[in-house]
Protein backbone atom coordinates (compact mmCIF):
# COMPACT_ATOMS: atom_id res chain seq x y z
CA UNK A 1 0.00 0.00 0.00
CA UNK A 2 1.11 3.55 -0.68
CA UNK A 3 0.42 6.37 1.80
CA UNK A 4 0.85 10.12 1.38
CA UNK A 5 1.19 12.52 4.33
CA UNK A 6 -0.46 15.78 3.14
CA UNK A 7 1.08 19.21 3.61
CA UNK A 8 -1.48 20.37 6.21
CA UNK A 9 0.03 17.97 8.78
CA UNK A 10 3.10 18.60 10.91
CA UNK A 11 6.18 16.44 10.42
CA UNK A 12 7.22 13.32 12.30
CA UNK A 13 7.77 14.19 15.98
CA UNK A 14 7.76 11.07 18.15
CA UNK A 15 10.35 11.18 20.93
CA UNK A 16 12.59 8.29 22.00
CA UNK A 17 10.37 7.62 25.01
CA UNK A 18 7.27 7.09 22.87
CA UNK A 19 9.09 4.75 20.49
CA UNK A 20 10.48 2.65 23.35
CA UNK A 21 7.11 2.49 25.10
CA UNK A 22 5.59 1.03 21.92
CA UNK A 23 8.41 -1.53 21.79
CA UNK A 24 7.84 -2.38 25.46
CA UNK A 25 4.17 -2.98 24.80
CA UNK A 26 4.81 -5.17 21.77
CA UNK A 27 7.54 -7.14 23.54
CA UNK A 28 5.43 -7.64 26.65
CA UNK A 29 2.31 -8.66 24.71
CA UNK A 30 2.23 -12.43 25.15
CA UNK A 31 -1.36 -13.64 24.70
CA UNK A 32 -2.30 -17.01 26.12
CA UNK A 33 -5.14 -17.06 23.60
CA UNK A 34 -3.76 -17.37 20.04
CA UNK A 35 -6.66 -15.25 18.81
CA UNK A 36 -5.69 -12.26 21.00
CA UNK A 37 -4.59 -9.15 19.14
CA UNK A 38 -2.77 -5.95 20.11
CA UNK A 39 -4.78 -2.99 18.84
CA UNK A 40 -3.36 0.45 18.07
CA UNK A 41 -5.40 3.60 17.60
CA UNK A 42 -7.23 4.25 14.32
CA UNK A 43 -5.75 5.12 10.95
CA UNK A 44 -7.91 7.56 9.00
CA UNK A 45 -7.38 7.64 5.24
CA UNK A 46 -8.95 8.85 2.00
CA UNK A 47 -8.26 7.04 -1.28
CA UNK A 48 -6.76 9.14 -4.06
CA UNK A 49 -7.32 8.80 -7.79
CA UNK A 50 -3.94 7.08 -8.28
CA UNK A 51 -4.79 4.33 -5.76
CA UNK A 52 -2.64 5.74 -2.94
CA UNK A 53 -4.13 6.78 0.39
CA UNK A 54 -4.03 10.24 1.89
CA UNK A 55 -3.12 9.71 5.54
CA UNK A 56 -5.53 12.03 7.39
CA UNK A 57 -4.68 10.77 10.90
CA UNK A 58 -2.14 8.25 12.20
CA UNK A 59 1.05 9.52 10.59
CA UNK A 60 3.15 9.27 13.77
CA UNK A 61 2.17 5.64 14.47
CA UNK A 62 2.49 4.50 10.87
CA UNK A 63 5.90 6.13 10.40
CA UNK A 64 7.15 4.53 13.64
CA UNK A 65 5.89 1.10 12.54
CA UNK A 66 7.71 1.55 9.23
CA UNK A 67 10.96 2.47 11.04
CA UNK A 68 10.64 -0.57 13.34
CA UNK A 69 10.09 -2.90 10.38
CA UNK A 70 12.88 -1.24 8.44
CA UNK A 71 15.23 -1.80 11.39
CA UNK A 72 14.22 -5.46 11.54
CA UNK A 73 14.94 -6.04 7.85
CA UNK A 74 18.18 -4.06 8.11
CA UNK A 75 19.35 -6.43 10.85
CA UNK A 76 18.41 -9.38 8.62
CA UNK A 77 20.33 -7.83 5.71
CA UNK A 78 17.13 -7.70 3.70
CA UNK A 79 15.60 -4.82 1.79
CA UNK A 80 11.91 -5.67 2.17
CA UNK A 81 9.39 -2.83 2.16
CA UNK A 82 5.89 -3.71 3.39
CA UNK A 83 4.34 -0.35 2.56
CA UNK A 84 5.33 3.05 1.23
CA UNK A 85 4.90 6.38 3.02
CA UNK A 86 5.75 9.69 1.36
CA UNK A 87 5.54 13.29 2.61
CA UNK A 88 4.22 16.12 0.44
CA UNK A 89 6.10 18.82 2.36
CA UNK A 90 9.48 17.01 2.22
CA UNK A 91 9.57 14.52 -0.68
CA UNK A 92 13.14 13.48 0.20
CA UNK A 93 11.98 11.98 3.52
CA UNK A 94 11.09 8.69 1.81
CA UNK A 95 14.63 8.34 0.51
CA UNK A 96 15.94 9.08 4.02
CA UNK A 97 13.65 6.45 5.57
CA UNK A 98 14.84 3.78 3.17
CA UNK A 99 18.48 4.83 3.15
CA UNK A 100 20.30 7.33 5.35
CA UNK A 101 18.23 6.84 8.52
CA UNK A 102 20.74 4.29 9.87
CA UNK A 103 23.82 6.29 8.92
CA UNK A 104 25.42 8.12 11.86
CA UNK A 105 27.29 10.35 9.43
CA UNK A 106 24.28 11.01 7.24
CA UNK A 107 21.95 13.95 6.81
CA UNK A 108 19.88 13.28 9.95
CA UNK A 109 20.45 16.86 11.22
CA UNK A 110 19.40 18.42 7.91
CA UNK A 111 15.78 19.10 9.01
CA UNK A 112 13.46 18.24 11.92
CA UNK A 113 11.84 15.26 10.17
CA UNK A 114 15.19 13.59 9.52
CA UNK A 115 16.29 14.31 13.08
CA UNK A 116 13.25 12.69 14.74
CA UNK A 117 13.27 9.73 12.33
CA UNK A 118 16.92 9.06 13.10
CA UNK A 119 16.24 9.47 16.83
CA UNK A 120 13.54 6.80 16.53
CA UNK A 121 16.10 4.49 14.88
CA UNK A 122 18.59 5.16 17.69
CA UNK A 123 15.83 4.56 20.28
CA UNK A 124 15.30 1.08 18.82
CA UNK A 125 19.03 0.34 18.99
CA UNK A 126 19.24 1.56 22.60
CA UNK A 127 16.15 -0.44 23.54
CA UNK A 128 17.64 -3.67 22.12
CA UNK A 129 20.89 -3.13 24.04
CA UNK A 130 19.10 -2.32 27.31
CA UNK A 131 16.78 -5.34 27.00
CA UNK A 132 19.45 -7.71 25.70
CA UNK A 133 17.28 -8.41 22.65
CA UNK A 134 19.22 -10.08 19.84
CA UNK A 135 18.43 -10.15 16.14
CA UNK A 136 16.34 -13.34 16.28
CA UNK A 137 14.24 -12.18 19.24
CA UNK A 138 13.60 -8.80 17.68
CA UNK A 139 12.63 -10.36 14.37
CA UNK A 140 10.15 -12.75 16.01
CA UNK A 141 8.89 -10.86 19.07
CA UNK A 142 8.66 -7.38 17.56
CA UNK A 143 8.57 -7.57 13.78
CA UNK A 144 6.67 -10.84 13.87
CA UNK A 145 4.02 -9.45 16.22
CA UNK A 146 3.65 -6.34 14.06
CA UNK A 147 2.92 -8.56 11.09
CA UNK A 148 0.71 -11.12 12.80
CA UNK A 149 -0.69 -9.79 16.10
CA UNK A 150 -1.13 -6.04 15.72
CA UNK A 151 -4.31 -4.52 14.37
CA UNK A 152 -5.16 -0.99 13.29
CA UNK A 153 -8.71 0.27 13.07
CA UNK A 154 -9.04 1.28 9.44
CA UNK A 155 -11.36 4.22 8.83
CA UNK A 156 -11.69 5.24 5.19
CA UNK A 157 -13.27 8.59 4.40
CA UNK A 158 -15.50 8.96 1.33
CA UNK A 159 -13.70 10.46 -1.64
CA UNK A 160 -15.98 13.51 -1.45
CA UNK A 161 -15.11 14.22 2.20
CA UNK A 162 -13.06 17.19 3.38
CA UNK A 163 -9.82 15.74 4.82
CA UNK A 164 -8.69 19.05 6.39
CA UNK A 165 -11.95 19.40 8.36
CA UNK A 166 -11.67 15.77 9.44
CA UNK A 167 -8.05 16.28 10.55
CA UNK A 168 -9.07 19.32 12.59
CA UNK A 169 -11.95 17.50 14.28
CA UNK A 170 -9.72 14.55 15.15
CA UNK A 171 -6.87 16.60 16.61
CA UNK A 172 -8.37 19.74 18.16
CA UNK A 173 -9.55 19.15 21.72
CA UNK A 174 -8.42 15.52 21.74
CA UNK A 175 -8.48 14.10 25.29
CA UNK A 176 -5.34 12.05 25.96
CA UNK A 177 -5.38 8.84 27.99
CA UNK A 178 -4.68 9.40 31.66
CA UNK A 179 -1.76 7.85 33.49
CA UNK A 180 -4.12 5.44 35.31
CA UNK A 181 -5.81 4.31 32.09
CA UNK A 182 -2.43 3.42 30.61
CA UNK A 183 -1.39 1.61 33.80
CA UNK A 184 -4.65 -0.35 33.90
CA UNK A 185 -4.27 -1.53 30.32
CA UNK A 186 -0.67 -2.60 30.93
CA UNK A 187 -1.35 -4.22 34.30
CA UNK A 188 -4.36 -6.28 33.21
CA UNK A 189 -2.59 -7.34 30.03
CA UNK A 190 0.44 -8.57 31.99
CA UNK A 191 -1.75 -10.19 34.65
CA UNK A 192 -3.12 -12.61 32.05
CA UNK A 193 0.19 -14.48 32.29
CA UNK A 194 -0.21 -15.15 36.04
CA UNK A 195 -0.68 -18.73 37.25
CA UNK A 196 -4.08 -17.63 38.61
CA UNK A 197 -6.31 -16.98 35.57
CA UNK A 198 -8.71 -14.96 37.75
CA UNK A 199 -6.04 -12.39 38.73
CA UNK A 200 -7.08 -9.78 36.09
CA UNK A 201 -10.68 -9.91 37.35
CA UNK A 202 -9.56 -9.61 40.96
CA UNK A 203 -7.39 -6.60 40.16
CA UNK A 204 -10.18 -4.97 38.14
CA UNK A 205 -12.69 -5.42 41.00
CA UNK A 206 -10.28 -4.09 43.62
CA UNK A 207 -9.38 -1.18 41.31
CA UNK A 208 -13.04 -0.16 40.98
CA UNK A 209 -13.61 -0.34 44.75
CA UNK A 210 -10.59 1.86 45.46
CA UNK A 211 -11.56 4.36 42.77
CA UNK A 212 -15.11 4.49 44.13
CA UNK A 213 -13.85 5.27 47.64
CA UNK A 214 -11.47 7.95 46.38
CA UNK A 215 -14.45 9.68 44.80
CA UNK A 216 -15.71 10.54 48.29
CA UNK A 217 -15.01 14.23 48.87
CA UNK A 218 -14.07 13.99 52.59
CA UNK A 219 -11.41 11.35 51.87
CA UNK A 220 -10.13 12.90 48.64
CA UNK A 221 -9.83 16.42 50.01
CA UNK A 222 -8.09 15.09 53.11
CA UNK A 223 -5.45 13.51 50.87
CA UNK A 224 -5.00 16.27 48.32
CA UNK A 225 -5.43 20.00 47.88
CA UNK A 226 -6.61 19.62 44.29
CA UNK A 227 -10.15 20.89 43.89
CA UNK A 228 -12.82 18.76 42.28
CA UNK A 229 -13.04 21.19 39.39
CA UNK A 230 -9.34 20.98 38.57
CA UNK A 231 -8.84 17.24 38.81
CA UNK A 232 -9.86 14.48 36.42
CA UNK A 233 -12.37 12.69 38.65
CA UNK A 234 -12.34 9.52 36.56
CA UNK A 235 -8.81 8.51 37.57
CA UNK A 236 -8.16 9.54 41.17
CA UNK A 237 -6.32 6.28 41.68
CA UNK A 238 -3.45 8.06 39.90
CA UNK A 239 -2.54 9.38 43.36
CA UNK A 240 -1.61 5.87 44.53
CA UNK A 241 0.49 5.10 41.47
CA UNK A 242 2.34 8.41 41.81
CA UNK A 243 3.12 7.67 45.47
CA UNK A 244 4.32 4.19 44.50
CA UNK A 245 6.50 5.48 41.65
CA UNK A 246 8.06 8.24 43.76
CA UNK A 247 8.92 5.71 46.47
CA UNK A 248 10.63 3.54 43.83
CA UNK A 249 12.52 6.43 42.23
CA UNK A 250 13.14 8.86 45.13
CA UNK A 251 15.97 10.55 43.26
CA UNK A 252 13.82 11.46 40.24
CA UNK A 253 14.32 15.05 39.10
CA UNK A 254 11.47 17.52 39.55
CA UNK A 255 11.04 17.53 35.77
CA UNK A 256 10.74 13.73 35.64
CA UNK A 257 8.29 13.63 38.55
CA UNK A 258 6.16 16.38 36.93
CA UNK A 259 5.64 14.24 33.81
CA UNK A 260 1.93 13.24 33.86
CA UNK A 261 3.01 9.76 32.75
CA UNK A 262 5.87 9.40 35.24
CA UNK A 263 4.19 6.57 37.18
CA UNK A 264 3.29 4.70 33.99
CA UNK A 265 6.87 4.86 32.77
CA UNK A 266 8.24 3.53 36.07
CA UNK A 267 5.63 0.74 36.21
CA UNK A 268 6.26 -0.21 32.59
CA UNK A 269 9.98 -0.45 33.24
CA UNK A 270 9.52 -2.60 36.35
CA UNK A 271 7.06 -4.99 34.69
CA UNK A 272 8.93 -5.38 31.42
CA UNK A 273 12.29 -5.86 33.14
CA UNK A 274 10.87 -8.63 35.30
CA UNK A 275 11.77 -6.83 38.54
CA UNK A 276 8.14 -6.94 39.58
CA UNK A 277 5.13 -9.08 38.73
CA UNK A 278 1.60 -7.66 38.26
CA UNK A 279 0.57 -9.47 41.43
CA UNK A 280 3.37 -7.85 43.46
CA UNK A 281 2.71 -4.42 42.01
CA UNK A 282 -0.98 -4.50 42.81
CA UNK A 283 -0.30 -5.77 46.34
CA UNK A 284 2.00 -2.80 46.95
CA UNK A 285 -0.58 -0.34 45.58
CA UNK A 286 -3.25 -1.87 47.84
CA UNK A 287 -0.89 -1.46 50.80
CA UNK A 288 -0.52 2.26 50.00
CA UNK A 289 -4.30 2.63 49.84
CA UNK A 290 -4.67 0.79 53.18
CA UNK A 291 -2.15 3.14 54.79
CA UNK A 292 -3.93 6.27 53.50
CA UNK A 293 -7.28 4.86 54.64
CA UNK A 294 -5.85 4.24 58.11
CA UNK A 295 -4.61 7.83 58.27
CA UNK A 296 -8.11 9.00 57.42
CA UNK A 297 -9.80 6.74 59.98
CA UNK A 298 -7.50 7.54 62.93
CA UNK A 299 -8.58 10.83 64.52
CA UNK A 300 -5.12 11.94 65.66
CA UNK A 301 -3.47 11.14 62.33
CA UNK A 302 -6.38 12.63 60.40
CA UNK A 303 -6.01 16.05 62.00
CA UNK A 304 -2.23 16.34 62.02
CA UNK A 305 -1.74 14.93 58.51
CA UNK A 306 -4.75 16.88 57.27
CA UNK A 307 -3.19 20.10 58.57
CA UNK A 308 0.20 19.35 56.99
CA UNK A 309 -1.42 18.74 53.60
CA UNK A 310 -3.92 21.62 53.78
CA UNK A 311 -1.22 24.09 54.83
CA UNK A 312 0.90 22.92 51.87
CA UNK A 313 3.71 22.02 54.25
CA UNK A 314 4.02 18.65 52.50
CA UNK A 315 1.94 16.13 50.54
CA UNK A 316 0.78 12.56 51.17
CA UNK A 317 3.43 11.13 48.85
CA UNK A 318 6.24 12.69 50.84
CA UNK A 319 4.55 11.72 54.12
CA UNK A 320 4.19 8.12 52.97
CA UNK A 321 7.92 7.90 52.28
CA UNK A 322 8.81 9.51 55.62
CA UNK A 323 6.42 7.45 57.75
CA UNK A 324 6.60 4.08 55.97
CA UNK A 325 7.96 1.41 58.27
CA UNK A 326 7.97 3.52 61.46
CA UNK A 327 6.52 2.32 64.74
CA UNK A 328 3.35 4.06 65.93
CA UNK A 329 5.17 6.18 68.52
CA UNK A 330 7.77 7.18 65.94
CA UNK A 331 5.03 8.20 63.52
CA UNK A 332 3.53 10.46 66.18
CA UNK A 333 6.90 12.02 66.98
CA UNK A 334 7.67 12.61 63.31
CA UNK A 335 4.32 14.32 62.72
CA UNK A 336 4.83 16.55 65.77
CA UNK A 337 8.23 17.49 64.39
CA UNK A 338 6.77 18.36 60.97
CA UNK A 339 3.91 20.40 62.45
CA UNK A 340 6.30 22.39 64.65
CA UNK A 341 8.66 22.93 61.74
CA UNK A 342 5.79 24.20 59.58
CA UNK A 343 5.49 27.25 61.86
CA UNK A 344 9.10 28.25 61.25
CA UNK A 345 10.34 30.96 63.58
CA UNK A 346 6.78 31.52 64.81
CA UNK A 347 7.01 28.34 66.87
CA UNK A 348 8.63 30.72 69.34
CA UNK A 349 5.96 32.27 71.60
CA UNK A 350 7.32 35.81 71.53
CA UNK A 351 7.67 35.74 67.73
CA UNK A 352 4.11 34.46 67.45
CA UNK A 353 2.81 37.23 69.71
CA UNK A 354 4.48 39.79 67.43
CA UNK A 355 3.24 38.25 64.15
CA UNK A 356 1.57 40.94 62.01
CA UNK A 357 -0.26 41.21 58.71
CA UNK A 358 2.57 43.05 56.94
CA UNK A 359 4.34 40.96 54.28
CA UNK A 360 3.38 38.01 52.09
CA UNK A 361 5.61 35.75 54.17
CA UNK A 362 3.94 36.83 57.41
CA UNK A 363 0.48 36.42 55.89
CA UNK A 364 1.40 32.84 54.91
CA UNK A 365 2.55 32.22 58.48
CA UNK A 366 -0.69 33.69 59.88
CA UNK A 367 -2.76 31.42 57.63
CA UNK A 368 -0.87 28.36 58.92
CA UNK A 369 -1.19 29.43 62.56
CA UNK A 370 -4.91 30.08 62.28
CA UNK A 371 -5.55 26.84 60.38
CA UNK A 372 -3.62 24.84 62.98
CA UNK A 373 -5.50 26.66 65.76
CA UNK A 374 -8.82 25.58 64.23
CA UNK A 375 -7.71 21.99 63.59
CA UNK A 376 -6.32 21.50 67.11
CA UNK A 377 -9.38 23.13 68.68
CA UNK A 378 -11.53 20.43 67.09
CA UNK A 379 -9.06 17.65 67.93
CA UNK A 380 -8.79 18.72 71.57
CA UNK A 381 -12.53 19.14 72.08
CA UNK A 382 -14.39 16.79 74.40
CA UNK A 383 -16.36 15.33 71.51
CA UNK A 384 -14.35 12.32 70.35
CA UNK A 385 -16.29 12.22 67.07
CA UNK A 386 -15.61 15.84 66.15
CA UNK A 387 -13.55 16.26 62.98
CA UNK A 388 -12.30 19.32 61.18
CA UNK A 389 -13.95 19.23 57.73
CA UNK A 390 -11.00 19.58 55.36
CA UNK A 391 -13.31 19.03 52.38
CA UNK A 392 -15.40 22.08 53.30
CA UNK A 393 -12.32 24.12 54.12
CA UNK A 394 -10.69 23.33 50.77
CA UNK A 395 -13.80 23.87 48.71
CA UNK A 396 -13.95 27.57 49.67
CA UNK A 397 -11.61 30.52 49.22
CA UNK A 398 -10.27 31.86 52.51
CA UNK A 399 -9.30 35.34 53.62
CA UNK A 400 -7.37 36.47 56.67
CA UNK A 401 -9.96 38.79 58.18
CA UNK A 402 -9.51 41.67 60.60
CA UNK A 403 -11.87 40.93 63.47
CA UNK A 404 -12.35 44.62 64.12
CA UNK A 405 -11.30 46.68 61.14
CA UNK A 406 -12.02 50.37 61.30
CA UNK A 407 -13.78 51.28 58.10
CA UNK A 408 -12.49 54.27 56.16
CA UNK A 409 -16.00 55.75 56.20
CA UNK A 410 -19.12 55.34 58.36
CA UNK A 411 -21.94 53.04 57.13
CA UNK A 412 -24.16 54.34 54.34
CA UNK A 413 -27.93 54.20 54.26
CA UNK A 414 -28.18 51.57 51.52
CA UNK A 415 -25.58 49.24 53.06
CA UNK A 416 -26.70 49.30 56.70
CA UNK A 417 -28.15 46.08 58.12
CA UNK A 418 -31.95 46.05 58.44
CA UNK A 419 -32.03 49.67 57.28
CA UNK A 420 -30.80 50.82 60.68
CA UNK A 421 -28.13 53.19 59.34
CA UNK A 422 -28.48 55.75 62.13
CA UNK A 423 -27.61 53.26 64.87
CA UNK A 424 -24.83 51.72 62.73
CA UNK A 425 -23.18 55.12 62.35
CA UNK A 426 -23.44 55.91 66.06
CA UNK A 427 -21.75 52.57 66.89
CA UNK A 428 -19.09 53.32 64.29
CA UNK A 429 -18.08 56.63 65.90
CA UNK A 430 -18.26 55.17 69.42
CA UNK A 431 -16.02 52.26 68.39
CA UNK A 432 -13.39 54.67 67.05
CA UNK A 433 -12.89 56.01 70.54
CA UNK A 434 -13.03 52.61 72.22
CA UNK A 435 -10.50 50.93 69.89
CA UNK A 436 -8.15 53.92 69.95
CA UNK A 437 -8.25 53.94 73.74
CA UNK A 438 -7.52 50.17 73.88
CA UNK A 439 -4.58 50.61 71.53
CA UNK A 440 -3.17 53.42 73.66
CA UNK A 441 -3.69 56.05 70.96
CA UNK A 442 -3.97 59.53 72.47
CA UNK A 443 -6.12 61.89 70.42
CA UNK A 444 -8.02 64.21 72.84
CA UNK A 445 -9.08 66.66 70.15
CA UNK A 446 -10.57 63.92 67.99
CA UNK A 447 -12.25 62.31 71.01
CA UNK A 448 -13.90 65.60 72.00
CA UNK A 449 -15.06 66.21 68.43
CA UNK A 450 -16.60 62.71 68.29
CA UNK A 451 -18.40 63.23 71.63
CA UNK A 452 -19.83 66.51 70.38
CA UNK A 453 -20.89 65.02 67.06
CA UNK A 454 -22.69 62.12 68.77
CA UNK A 455 -24.39 64.52 71.21
CA UNK A 456 -25.63 66.65 68.31
CA UNK A 457 -27.40 63.67 66.74
CA UNK A 458 -25.98 64.58 63.32
CA UNK A 459 -24.93 60.95 62.78
CA UNK A 460 -28.53 60.35 61.61
CA UNK A 461 -27.52 62.09 58.38
CA UNK A 462 -25.34 60.10 55.98
CA UNK A 463 -24.02 63.28 54.35
CA UNK A 464 -23.05 64.94 57.66
CA UNK A 465 -21.48 61.72 58.96
CA UNK A 466 -19.31 61.34 55.87
CA UNK A 467 -18.25 64.98 56.02
CA UNK A 468 -17.37 64.76 59.72
CA UNK A 469 -15.39 61.52 59.31
CA UNK A 470 -13.34 62.96 56.43
CA UNK A 471 -12.61 66.25 58.18
CA UNK A 472 -12.22 65.26 61.84
CA UNK A 473 -11.43 61.52 62.06
CA UNK A 474 -9.06 60.76 59.17
CA UNK A 475 -5.82 60.95 61.19
CA UNK A 476 -7.34 58.92 64.03
CA UNK A 477 -8.51 56.19 61.64
CA UNK A 478 -5.05 55.95 60.05
CA UNK A 479 -3.46 55.53 63.50
CA UNK A 480 -5.93 52.79 64.42
CA UNK A 481 -5.46 50.95 61.13
CA UNK A 482 -1.70 50.82 61.62
CA UNK A 483 -2.18 49.07 64.98
CA UNK A 484 -4.78 46.49 63.94
CA UNK A 485 -2.65 44.07 61.92
CA UNK A 486 -1.50 41.87 64.82
CA UNK A 487 -2.56 38.23 64.96
CA UNK A 488 -4.78 38.94 67.99
CA UNK A 489 -7.04 40.88 65.62
CA UNK A 490 -7.09 38.32 62.79
CA UNK A 491 -9.17 35.26 61.98
CA UNK A 492 -10.03 32.99 59.03
CA UNK A 493 -13.21 33.61 57.09
CA UNK A 494 -14.42 32.43 53.72
CA UNK A 495 -14.02 35.10 51.04
CA UNK A 496 -17.75 35.28 50.26
CA UNK A 497 -18.67 36.09 53.85
CA UNK A 498 -15.70 38.42 54.27
CA UNK A 499 -16.46 40.46 51.16
CA UNK A 500 -20.14 40.64 52.01
CA UNK A 501 -19.42 43.11 54.78
CA UNK A 502 -16.01 44.53 53.95
CA UNK A 503 -14.87 46.86 56.74
CA UNK A 504 -18.08 46.90 58.78
CA UNK A 505 -18.01 47.31 62.54
CA UNK A 506 -17.49 44.30 64.80
CA UNK A 507 -21.21 44.30 65.63
CA UNK A 508 -22.17 44.17 61.94
CA UNK A 509 -19.64 41.41 61.24
CA UNK A 510 -20.85 39.42 64.22
CA UNK A 511 -24.42 39.62 63.00
CA UNK A 512 -23.46 38.43 59.51
CA UNK A 513 -21.32 35.52 60.81
CA UNK A 514 -24.09 34.34 63.14
CA UNK A 515 -26.62 34.52 60.30
CA UNK A 516 -24.43 32.44 57.98
CA UNK A 517 -23.72 29.96 60.76
CA UNK A 518 -27.46 29.43 61.27
CA UNK A 519 -27.76 28.81 57.53
CA UNK A 520 -25.18 26.00 57.89
CA UNK A 521 -22.45 27.89 56.03
CA UNK A 522 -19.14 26.44 57.14
CA UNK A 523 -17.54 28.86 59.60
CA UNK A 524 -14.21 27.71 61.10
CA UNK A 525 -14.84 26.89 64.77
CA UNK A 526 -12.36 29.44 66.11
CA UNK A 527 -13.84 32.17 63.92
CA UNK A 528 -17.27 31.37 65.32
CA UNK A 529 -15.82 31.43 68.84
CA UNK A 530 -14.27 34.84 68.17
CA UNK A 531 -17.60 36.43 67.33
CA UNK A 532 -19.20 34.70 70.33
CA UNK A 533 -16.38 36.22 72.44
CA UNK A 534 -15.61 32.72 73.67
CA UNK A 535 -11.98 33.55 74.51
CA UNK A 536 -12.63 36.76 76.49
CA UNK A 537 -11.30 36.36 80.05
CA UNK A 538 -13.90 38.52 81.83
CA UNK A 539 -17.31 37.44 80.53
CA UNK A 540 -19.38 39.31 83.13
CA UNK A 541 -19.80 42.41 80.98
CA UNK A 542 -19.32 41.47 77.33
CA UNK A 543 -19.37 44.40 74.90
CA UNK A 544 -20.66 42.95 71.62
CA UNK A 545 -20.07 46.15 69.66
CA UNK A 546 -16.25 46.08 69.61
CA UNK A 547 -13.28 43.67 69.76
CA UNK A 548 -11.35 45.31 72.57
CA UNK A 549 -8.11 44.81 74.48
CA UNK A 550 -9.54 42.13 76.82
CA UNK A 551 -10.87 40.20 73.83
CA UNK A 552 -7.53 40.29 72.02
CA UNK A 553 -5.64 39.24 75.13
CA UNK A 554 -7.99 36.31 75.76
CA UNK A 555 -7.84 35.23 72.10
CA UNK A 556 -4.08 34.98 72.31
CA UNK A 557 -3.36 34.14 75.98
CA UNK A 558 -6.35 32.35 77.55
CA UNK A 559 -6.31 28.62 78.34
CA UNK A 560 -8.26 27.97 75.16
CA UNK A 561 -6.53 30.65 73.09
CA UNK A 562 -3.96 30.43 70.33
CA UNK A 563 -0.82 30.03 72.46
CA UNK A 564 -2.28 27.39 74.79
CA UNK A 565 -3.85 25.39 71.97
CA UNK A 566 -0.61 25.35 69.95
CA UNK A 567 1.61 24.85 73.03
CA UNK A 568 2.77 21.37 71.96
CA UNK A 569 4.36 22.87 68.86
CA UNK A 570 5.80 26.08 70.29
CA UNK A 571 9.23 27.04 71.60
CA UNK A 572 11.26 24.72 69.42
CA UNK A 573 10.90 25.65 65.76
CA UNK A 574 13.44 26.71 63.16
CA UNK A 575 14.68 30.26 62.93
CA UNK A 576 14.20 30.28 59.17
Amino acid sequence: MRFVVPSYQRGYRWEKTQVQELLDDLYGFNPTDPNDRYCLQPIVVRERDDGSYELVDGQQRLTTIFIIQRYSYWMARRDDIEFEIRYETRPDSWAFLTGGISDEGGDWNKNPDYYYMHQAWCAIEDWCKARGVDFFSFFTDISGKLSGKVMLIWYEMPASGDPISMFRRLNVGKVPLTNAELVKGLLLSQAKNDADPSLPDKIALSWDNIEHNLQREPLWLFLTNKSLASHDESTRIDLLFNIWAQSKVPDATSREAADPYFAFRVISEELHSGNLSPRQLWAEVEDIYSTLSYWYADNELYHRIGYLVASETTNVGSLFRQLDGLEKSSVSNKLDELVSKSLGKYSDRDSLRGLTYSTDRERQAIRKVLLLFNVLTVLQSESSEGRFPFDLYKSQGWDIEHIHATASEPPKDETAANGNATNERRLYFESLKKIADDLGISAPAAFSAIDAFIASGNYSSEEKSLSFARSQCLELMESITGEQNGIANLTLLDSVTNRSYGNDTFAAKRREVMLRDRRATFIPPCTRNVFLKYYTLDRTELNLTVWDKDDREGYLESELGILATLSTYLDGGDDE
